[in-house]
């Protein structure tokens, strides 16, 4: 099974080529904060799962139990392993929208003073009645 990974949208948004603005990112870092803690209390209610079931001593009772474990906790695809690496994407995902968020707020104040240098120049210009030479 294949998790979604945001270490590209991570890496974009610390190249500054990913912004958000605040509300959406505090939407979504809400969204994403929600979720991680679904798959910790998940993660936790699983832990029980990595021990043996309690069928009884007969070797098909012991096959169940060993199939439980596996499919639970015993390999890369199982149901924990697959939770660890989906709360690791949303890290992931969070630590994007925390830095594309920055890149909004950095590229909106420096919008903001080009914005008023402009208006400041044709300010200065209309003020003065006189065409400014360079």
């Amino acid at each position: 099974m294949q998790i979604a990974d945001f270490g590209g949208m991570t890496y974009a948004a610390a190249q500054g080529h990913f912004a958000v603005d605040a509300a959406t990112g505090a939407g979504l870092m809400r969204s994403l904060s929600q979720m991680r803690d679904h798959v910790d209390d998940v993660l936790a209610k699983t832990r029980e799962l990595d021990r043996d079931t309690p069928l009884g001593g007969l070797p098909e009772a012991q096959a169940v139990s060993d199939l439980n474990r596996q499919v639970a906790a015993g390999d890369p695809q199982s149901l924990m392993a697959v939770l660890r690496q989906f709360r690791k994407s949303l890290e992931q995902a969070e630590e994007a929208v925390r830095l594309g968020m920055a890149n909004y707020e950095q590229v909106d104040a420096q919008m903001s003073e080009a914005y008023r240098r402009g208006i400041q120049e044709r300010h200065g210009h209309v003020n003065t009645g006189r065409a400014r030479l360079e």
